[in-house]
């Protein structure tokens, strides 16, 4: 999840028992920064040295490194005495390489080989794959905003990076990471959008703006006069191209404001859900927020809003996009016998309601899988 931090962040603020602090624990799972260089991003990915103490907080219990939230390098676990009880090496979360086993006084007991997180035959001969540093690249760079790259297209970006990015070029780092966020890292989309900017018919001002288009042309290309995106050469065609996202936003009641920022639950729809005590708490990095509090738990009208409006089930049997969805009322009781519950839009993703209970410790997406 994109920003979850400044969203956490937003909701602590309105509820200071949510407050990011107090619950810095529970989003990081009990992990235990180990240094000055121990970080998390505003996707709760942990870079640097982190780890865990005992129970009793006595001793230390293991620590690893991580690298954009994956464990990447060397893995201690600790005897109570301090000394080392296993060490090995991780690539991407997985244990790779050769682990040693260690006694209380640090004498070696055991060795066993890992590769790809599977432990290989004692008799086994074949030597794993040991070269860390190609696959911990080839993890940072095949993924942009959850869409694979293949090697040309990276081949591609690379050249497109090296005439257009830079001092004294087109661009700056920063606005080809905001081109990149506006196309979802689509290659074709990203050599198009520079393209259209050093010929001056994009202003590098309204890169943000082009993120909601780019995601109305992915779903309805056969809206559109052209489906390839290179189709739209001239000024004129490419205010013909955004004319027609924005008809197809306005058909499907998402509204959108000058920065871009598309609404999935109107207005009109927010005010429905206040009726019964929904609560719109406001629009944070991309994202709309709601709270739905306990109190609202026998509400029969209460539940029917949120499964026609938050849940978005109607129609499900005639294969319209559903969302998560409580399908009777005796569940969306049971999630607020808990705790209040915050539905959480990502607004570049129709697909995408987050569900939030802080006190049964669920922080779901629209498929009920941990988001952390």
């Amino acid at each position: 999840m994109k920003n979850v931090v400044d969203v956490l962040k937003f909701i602590g603020e309105k509820f200071p028992e949510y407050s990011f602090e107090k619950n810095y624990d529970l989003f990081l799972g009990g992990f235990k920064p180990f240094d000055e260089n121990s970080t998390i991003d505003n996707e709760l990915r942990k870079n640097g040295v982190w780890g865990n103490y005992r129970s009793d907080g006595s001793s230390i219990w293991y620590k690893v490194n991580f690298i954009d939230g994956k464990s990447n390098g060397i893995i201690e676990y600790y005897h109570p005495n301090g000394t080392v009880s296993l060490r090995g090496n991780m690539v991407n979360g997985k244990r790779e390489g050769e682990f040693r086993e260690y006694d209380y006084n640090g004498k070696l007991r055991d060795k066993t080989m890992w590769e790809n997180g599977k432990p290989l035959p004692k008799t086994s001969k074949k030597t794993p794959k040991l070269n860390e540093e190609i696959e911990r690249i080839n993890y940072l760079f095949s993924h942009i905003r959850g869409v694979v790259i293949s090697e040309n297209e990276l081949s591609l970006l690379d050249k497109v990076k090296e005439k257009y990015v830079g001092d004294d070029k087109l661009l700056t780092e920063d606005e080809f990471n905001e081109i990149m966020k506006s196309t979802n890292g689509k290659v074709q989309y990203v050599i198009w959008m520079i393209k259209k900017i050093s010929e001056n018919i994009i202003s590098k001002q309204d890169i943000k703006l082009y993120n909601q288009y780019f995601d109305v042309f992915n779903r309805d290309k056969k809206k559109f006069k052209h489906q390839d995106i290179h189709g739209y050469k001239t000024e004129s065609d490419i205010q013909d191209w955004i004319s027609t996202a924005k008809d197809i936003l306005d058909n499907q009641n998402i509204s959108y404001d000058m920065y871009g920022e598309k609404s999935f639950v109107s207005s009109s729809d927010i005010d429905k859900l206040k009726e019964v005590g929904i609560n719109y708490l406001g629009k944070v990095k991309g994202y709309q927020i709601f709270h739905i509090p306990k109190n609202v738990s026998n509400d029969e009208l209460a539940f029917k809003r949120y499964r026609d409006i938050l849940g978005k089930c109607s129609n499900r049997e005639l294969g319209e996009r559903v969302h998560f969805c409580t399908l009777i009322q005796n569940t969306f009781k049971g999630y607020l016998e808990y705790g209040p519950l915050f539905i959480i839009y990502n607004l570049s993703d129709e697909l995408s309601p987050y569900q939030f209970n802080y006190e049964s410790n669920q922080f779901k997406n629209r498929k009920n899988e941990s988001i952390f």
